[in-house]
């Protein structure tokens, strides 16, 4: 099964576009008319904007989207404007250092634990969002990178990946509501954060109208190599925990599912990397044969926002 494909057109701004976009915004934004947003806002930390479309055409004037035809689907829109910057170095994983187009250097917060290996590269292109709490020692966070090309590792350039593992849950949690991943059944219910295994919370809970459950976890993934994506950049003890956990879930009597949440859109397959984690490949093969299931959803990304839209092919063999 494959998504439909959405192509993107980006413009400057114009007055023209953005008095048109405020149109828009009025007449098709859910829960616009009570000035909250009701639920076209995602909550939580670095909320972003949830469409209630998906565009096949849409152009984008600033903060504005005009969406043309409408159709099922969503286009997820940062609340904010990114900035643009240079890449520099990372510290204590958590720390990125970059300098703004103004020339100011800067650190950046990233929430991102793996290596990023294959995004960021000296002097890559990033993205950053403004903290909005002005309490928050570091006022910014990594959400974006575009990729330098790499001939030995078959890494290709120019290519946009969100990096902020925050949003692979609020991606796939859209991609499950608009039946692009076939977990989820009319009458179903989606519950987040819910306890299970030993000390863990199961990114989603699934249950059917019959009261069936599927137990689904997410992980985000950012290396591509190859065209081919792979999981995880770096050796994940919590992943392998997961997937033991998922396991057992379906020897209860339950199914349970792995999702990859892959935020770029040059990856035309997925699979684990046993040349960084072979425990996990291992791990991932033996709990698909006993029946967790495995999908992956590919990702558009433009500056502006970020469309969950298409299955991504599983290699596990």
């Amino acid at each position: 099964m494959e998504g439909a494909k959405l192509p993107i057109a980006e413009f400057h701004v114009n007055l023209l576009g953005v008095v048109v976009g405020l149109v828009v915004w009025k007449r098709i934004t859910p829960g616009n008319e009570s000035g909250n947003g009701g639920d076209g806002f995602l909550k939580g930390v670095n909320a972003h904007h949830r469409w209630p479309v998906a565009p096949e055409k849409f152009l984008v004037y600033g903060g504005f989207i005009i969406i043309w035809p409408p159709t099922p689907g969503v286009f997820m829109i940062f609340p904010h404007p990114l900035i643009k910057a240079t890449f520099l170095k990372r510290e204590k994983r958590f720390l990125v250092h970059a300098q703004l187009e103004d020339g100011r250097q800067i650190i950046a917060h990233t929430n991102n634990t793996g290596s990023m290996r294959g995004c960021l590269s000296p002097e890559a292109e990033i993205w950053l969002s403004p903290a909005q709490n002005p309490a928050r020692k570091l006022k910014w966070t990594l959400e974006l990178v575009r990729t330098q090309e790499n001939k030995d590792s078959g890494v290709r350039g120019g290519v946009l990946v969100g990096v902020n593992t925050i949003l692979a849950n609020k991606l796939v949690r859209e991609a499950l509501e608009n039946d692009l991943i076939p977990l989820v059944s009319p009458g179903s219910s989606i519950e987040s954060e819910v306890r299970y295994g030993q000390n863990s919370r199961v990114d989603f809970l699934i249950s059917d109208a019959d009261g069936r459950r599927c137990w689904t976890e997410v992980k985000n993934v950012s290396l591509v190599e190859n065209d081919h994506a792979r999981f995880p950049d770096s050796p994940t003890e919590r992943g392998r925990k997961h997937l033991l956990e998922l396991e057992a879930r379906v020897q209860a009597g339950d199914r349970a599912a792995l999702v990859f949440c892959i935020q770029r859109n040059d990856a035309q397959s997925v699979g684990p990397a046993d040349d960084i984690d072979p425990l996990y490949g291992q791990l991932l093969r033996q709990v698909s044969k006993t029946g967790v299931e495995v999908f992956a959803i590919g990702c558009k990304i433009v500056p502006s926002g970020i469309i969950p839209h298409k299955i991504i092919p599983i290699m596990i063999e």
